[in-house]
């Protein structure tokens, strides 16, 4: 009778332990983000302050600027013109869907001040270096 017992209660913690267990499992298994970085962490405007084109400095992209806004919108005048485009984010690629200059671009590093992108654009390489833009009313109050 006391076998019977004591085999009723193992059977019983077993079960248990298997039930916590899979509870655990199931409150620590959190939707993991589809991107290494978050699109929220892009919104605003990013104004370039560094373009590498070969490993080498160059002046021809000038006062180049993207501006991601919400639902997945971005301006930009990267091809010369300011023009809207669709973005998608995947990890740590930036694709720039739609208009003139489609792009696939590589996120560098991202931090709240700074963006570094890498591109290939007509078979060149390119380096961009981004801040993010202060909002105006920051900006003026800082000229007065």
């Amino acid at each position: 009778m006391i076998s019977i017992i004591l085999q009723s209660t193992i059977d019983m913690s077993g079960r248990n332990l298997f039930f916590v267990f899979l509870l655990l499992l199931g409150a620590s298994c959190q939707d993991e983000p589809d991107s290494a970085y978050q699109t929220e962490m892009f919104l605003g405007r990013w104004e370039l302050s560094e373009a590498l084109r070969n490993g080498e400095p160059t002046q021809t992209l000038g006062r180049a600027f993207f501006e991601f806004l919400p639902e997945n919108k971005l301006l930009t005048n990267l091809a010369g013109v300011q023009e809207e485009y669709t973005y998608e984010l995947q990890g740590e690629q930036l694709s720039q869907k739609g208009g003139r200059l489609p792009l696939d671009m590589k996120i560098d590093s991202l931090s709240d001040s700074t963006l570094v992108l890498s591109m290939t654009i007509r078979d060149t390489p390119f380096k961009l270096t981004l801040n993010r833009a202060r909002p105006e009313a920051e900006q003026e109050e800082t000229l007065q």
